[in-house]
């Protein structure tokens, strides 16, 4: 589970970074047009793009971290929450009688498999 909060945090801080960032380019390039977006993209220039978009995302984000786990526990609740336990145990209960239903059918399968061998084994 710690997984899935790890994948909603850095998805949270990508989504938010780069509508906070995309903001602030849109603004500056209608005040006035940088001189980078003049020039064609380079592998390194795109590097070095992402690495300042990175540095800056990380520093948007520091002084919100604590929010952003309250978002993410918003989401996907921790384990010990009570409401979580009673639907988990729902949840586990009904994948369970499907299980056993999805045995069942294998069980009846190969048993109709082996009554069809039998009766072509005696028309031989």
């Amino acid at each position: 589970m710690l997984s899935v909060h790890a994948v909603l945090v850095h998805l949270s801080f990508n989504v938010i970074g780069t509508a906070v960032w995309l903001t602030v380019f849109c603004i500056v390039k209608a005040i006035a047009v940088p001189t980078i977006l003049k020039e064609s993209a380079s592998l390194m220039g795109i590097a070095v793009i992402h690495s300042v978009f990175n540095i800056l995302c990380t520093a948007l984000m520091i002084p919100f971290a604590g929010e952003l786990e309250k978002l993410v526990k918003k989401m996907i609740p921790d384990y010990e929450d009570k409401h979580y336990l009673p639907r988990k145990t729902n949840l586990e209960n009904r994948l369970s009688k499907t299980y056993d239903k999805i045995e069942e059918a294998e069980n009846a399968l190969v048993e109709a498999k082996s009554k069809k061998r039998t009766i072509l084994a005696e028309k031989i």
